[in-house]
């Protein structure tokens, strides 16, 4: 695009991509840019995302760990306290926890997503690795599956309604 004099942006692309696909124009010969030339990149699945590194691998980001719950059936809430992926009409990220502190281990058993909020309040939060602590809650159970039938190894807590109701009180002032 340079060298035909136009300028790079996403709006040319798109303009470009159209008037080539128009007039049949054949692009396989394309390879990309020197950084990823003739490499096709593919996506991960959660079987193979979702295993115990070995030691001295990197972090694989929270975004592709989400991404592959979410495709193994684990609903989009927080196991703490049942918040979703929307709070006040806005979008919530929810983080994704090791459970046992060790961010090599991605095993869906050691796995939970909560909202920031009960996250903080975890043993295990902002890299501070205490995995002697573990959750009281957390039942592993070989059995358990998610919801679509995708063995995680522990028990998904079951969301309780509130058993107090809202009464409502006047007061009637001088």
């Amino acid at each position: 695009m340079r060298l035909l004099g136009v300028r790079v942006s996403g709006g040319s692309h798109a303009h470009i991509s159209r008037q080539l696909k128009r007039f049949g124009i054949d692009t396989s010969h394309f390879t990309g840019q020197a950084h990823n030339r003739g490499v096709r990149w593919r996506r991960m699945s959660p079987t193979e995302l979702l295993v115990v590194l070995p030691a001295g691998s990197r972090r694989i980001p929270g975004i592709r760990l989400k991404r592959a719950l979410a495709t193994i059936g684990l609903p989009e809430t927080c196991e703490v306290c049942g918040t979703g992926s929307t709070w006040q009409g806005a979008r919530l990220t929810l983080h994704v926890d090791h459970i046992n502190g060790d961010f090599l281990d991605n095993r869906p058993r050691n796995l939970r997503l909560l909202c920031p909020n009960c996250h903080s309040q975890t043993s295990t939060y902002a890299g501070q690795r205490r995995p002697a602590l573990v959750e009281p809650e957390v039942v592993y159970d070989p059995d358990a599956v998610t919801p679509t039938g995708f063995p995680i190894g522990r028990r998904l807590p079951r969301r309780l309604e509130w058993p107090w109701t809202l009464v409502e009180y006047s007061f009637k002032g001088p």
